[in-house]
């Protein structure tokens, strides 16, 4: 290696890992003088689908990395990818080859919280890794357990079970970004507000939700959440249905974060419709007539029963029916149709993709 500044080069997915990257590029070099200062560090980023050949294998990954690291002339190359990692029931937070001078970085396996700190925690140690340095490692990455093979120099670093499976599942949400969905759901929203205004005068409806009480709204209330979550999972093909018995146990995963970042989003989607539907029905609707219509005195819980039943109503038969949501928006909430869609900008006269 010459006597100039180490050159750190960064390759990310795009999305989350892209962001990372480019806030890693800039702190990154005071990060590792800090670790190492006997060394003058620089940074660089690119975003590009990183595409493995199969849900789960590194070496295509790894490869990419190091096709680049060539290329740009770098001295290390990290990898940050949204794809999931795991080594029997433990999340991988990343794959070493120091005789490549390559690693890849799992996001997901990172977590929610305090994020770009983790990242360039781990970054810096894996930076400190591939060439070999004795300077110590950042604290926050201490409890990460090192898996290896004697035949080769290439490792792992890897979260305790219990720990990477909740990190893991939390990071995927993450990646999935499931505040999106509430801009890809504005058209939705409107469809179910049209159809929400014809129940804002229907007596009927005032009784029904006067008479429900709490317990069975909250019941109406996540059936009519089930529903559109299941409705854009069916109408975007969300589920995965993998043929390859390895990726099966994968797919489960990346199904239940799929169903978790569009409960989230839907939840959003259908609070927003609550608050819309509640003022409407409180400037729309009379208190003495709707007094003698309920038989008592009407309160704002009242107005609130209202609203929220007709939201229910509505969501199911407006917004289900409408087809007004952002198709590409929804489907980049599911890992799987995200990575297929990058594998084919990636290879757009390719064949088919073996994702599964």
């Amino acid at each position: 290696m010459s006597d100039g500044p180490v050159v750190v080069g960064l390759v990310a997915d795009p999305d989350l890992p892209g962001e990372l990257a480019k806030d890693l590029a800039g702190t990154l070099p005071a990060a590792l003088a800090r670790a190492d200062g006997a060394r003058d560090w620089r940074a660089s980023a690119h975003v590009v689908a990183l595409v493995a050949g199969h849900v789960g294998d590194e070496e295509p990954l790894l490869q990419a990395v190091c096709e680049r690291k060539v290329a740009e002339g770098w001295d290390v190359a990290i990898g940050l990818t949204d794809l999931p990692r795991r080594a029997g029931t433990r999340a991988v937070v990343a794959d070493l080859d120091p005789e490549r001078g390559v690693a890849l970085t799992s996001v997901p396996a990172l977590g929610v919280l305090r994020l770009p700190h983790r990242a360039e925690d781990v970054v810096v140690r894996l930076v400190l890794d591939l060439l070999g340095t004795s300077a110590a490692s950042p604290v926050a990455t201490a409890g990460l357990a090192v898996l290896g093979d004697e035949e080769s120099s290439s490792r792992r670093l890897v979260l305790p079970a219990l720990l990477g499976r909740w990190r893991l599942f939390g990071g995927m949400v993450r990646a999935n970004r499931p505040w999106r969905l509430v801009g890809a759901l504005s058209g939705a929203l409107l469809a179910a507000f049209a159809a929400s205004v014809f129940g804002v005068f229907t007596v009927t409806l005032w009784v029904l939700a006067d008479r429900l009480g709490v317990a069975r709204l909250s019941v109406i209330t996540g059936l009519s959440v089930a529903a559109m979550v299941v409705y854009l999972i069916v109408q975007h093909g969300l589920w995965e249905r993998p043929e390859d018995a390895r990726q099966r146990r994968l797919a489960r995963l990346y199904n239940v974060t799929t169903a978790a970042t569009l409960v989230l989003g839907v939840l959003v989607f259908y609070a927003a419709l609550v608050a819309v539907m509640t003022v409407t029905v409180a400037f729309l609707v009379d208190g003495a007539v709707l007094g003698r219509n309920l038989g008592h005195s009407p309160s704002w819980g009242d107005y609130l029963d209202i609203s929220w039943f007709i939201a229910s109503l509505a969501t199911v038969g407006g917004a289900l029916g409408s087809g007004a949501e952002d198709g590409d928006t929804v489907r980049r909430a599911a890992y799987g149709a995200r990575q297929r869609a990058r594998s084919e900008q990636s290879c757009p006269d390719g064949g088919p993709d073996d994702r599964g």
